[in-house]
């Protein structure tokens, strides 16, 4: 059925970019250091964060699976990403 004339289709899960600072500037100051922000990684890239972990992820994945066996381990941080992600390649 086309649309009519009037009718203004958004589509609510397309990719917005944002400007860096959008939620450091509008949210309380007490949240603002667990508020998705933009960090810049090793390289030089901004990539969009939504949690607090970052940069310590390794740290804290290793510490929650430090009571694991290597093979459950493996699985929990990297097999079932590489099925859930479809990754592909060697190790």
């Amino acid at each position: 059925m086309p649309l009519q004339d009037d009718v203004q289709l958004i589509s609510v899960d397309d990719h917005v970019i944002e400007p860096a600072n959008v939620w450091l500037d509008r949210l309380p100051r007490r949240f603002r250091e667990v508020a998705p922000q933009i960090r810049r990684n090793e390289i030089g890239h901004g990539i969009w964060h939504s949690d607090s972990n970052w940069p310590n992820s390794r740290k804290m994945l290793m510490r929650s699976l430090a009571n694991l066996s290597d093979g459950d381990a493996r699985k929990i941080a990297e097999d079932n990403a590489r099925r859930v992600f479809n990754f592909t390649g060697g190790r």
